[in-house]
């Protein structure tokens, strides 16, 4: 059983690149190479290769996964706000408190009176003035 079959049985992708990377590199600067060796060496080549390609496959299928997920993320939350704005305005509306008035002051509430000598403001109910 070859190296490489070894290393797809039992490591991950990652691994797999780097254990061939490393015997690459010990293959290629042996001091005594041996024919074994420099036919080690195309092999491991061969399959960085082909391992580039796969990932950079990988790579770019994931990047469009995430980027299809993100637009109908988006989709979905436009068209939620859209549909649910007008219903979530309506409902975050209080009623009007009882005894509220408009911002023009209606007659029928307390008024303020000034006393005839220029005193402060006194506050009732009835309209007198409370000295």
């Amino acid at each position: 059983m070859g190296t490489i079959a070894i290393l797809e049985e039992t490591r991950p992708l990652n691994r797999r690149a780097a254990t061939v990377a490393l015997l690459m590199g010990r293959a290629k600067r042996h001091p005594h190479q041996t024919q074994g060796m420099r036919d080690a060496v195309a092999v491991f080549e061969e399959w960085m290769t082909l391992h580039k390609k796969k990932v950079a496959e990988m790579k770019a299928a994931e990047k469009e996964r995430k980027r299809k997920e993100k637009a109908e993320s988006k989709k979905k939350k436009t068209n939620t706000s859209r549909s649910s704005s007008s219903t979530r305005s309506r409902a975050k509306r209080r009623p009007a408190r009882k005894g509220a008035t408009s911002s023009t002051r209606s007659s029928s509430g307390p008024t303020e009176n000034l006393d005839g000598n220029g005193g402060s403001p006194t506050d009732t109910s009835n309209g007198d003035v409370h000295r």
